[in-house]
């Protein structure tokens, strides 16, 4: 089972509290993974505020955050794939509490302050961002990053640019994000959600 989702999108909030109680509920039998929606842009303007590693990864900013770009919510993304990487039962607590107090500021002192509230160490959350960006800039979001790359891969394969998703063996899944369904069709897609997706730009 997979999430492809931006933290951003207000809905997002949604889909991870209905996968945290099927998570809960099914963990000995299924694997799940959480995955960064990023764009590309080649707009110097908004590279500038929006990106990392010169326009490769990108993000809306969120409008009902006062002052947060979208190279804000980019690094809140990587954070909470670094701390789904130690510890999922941590990467939904840790969601949680993210969006009940940082959604509106998106800023790492909330996301310290979420951290510490779970068992992940923070220090090891902001290792974590770090290595996954590489390169010879002194501004480290300025380089490369694997960990969005990989992401990107995936993203790619899916055929769809509406986020947020859930994907379970490979197939998008169209029910209601009722626990009850999403545990029963596991195997099987039904209703499509269209109204509560946000559209990406295609990549080129």
């Amino acid at each position: 089972m997979e999430l492809f989702y931006s933290p951003s999108i207000e809905y997002s909030q949604k889909f991870i509290t209905s996968l945290e109680d099927v998570y809960n509920k099914l963990k000995d039998r299924i694997m799940f993974e959480p995955h960064i929606v990023t764009f590309t842009s080649k707009s110097q303007e908004f590279i500038s505020k929006n990106c990392v590693s010169n326009g490769a990864y990108c993000a809306f900013d969120p409008s009902h955050s006062s002052g947060a770009t979208g190279r804000d919510v980019v690094l809140e993304s990587i954070r909470q794939k670094c701390i789904y990487k130690m510890s999922v039962p941590d990467y939904f607590a840790y969601a949680r509490i993210f969006f009940s107090k940082c959604f509106g500021t998106f800023d790492e002192k909330c996301s310290k302050a979420a951290v510490e509230k779970t068992w992940v160490d923070w220090s090891q959350v902001q290792k974590c961002v770090e290595k996954s960006f590489h390169g010879s800039a002194k501004t480290f979001y300025l380089n490369d990053n694997d960990l969005l790359a990989d992401e990107k891969e995936k993203i790619k394969k899916l055929g769809t640019n509406n986020f947020p998703n859930i994907f379970i063996n490979n197939i998008l899944y169209r029910g209601s994000l009722s626990k009850v369904d999403i545990c029963w069709h596991q195997r099987l897609s039904l209703i499509r959600i269209y109204d509560l997706w946000v559209v990406f730009p295609e990549e080129e």
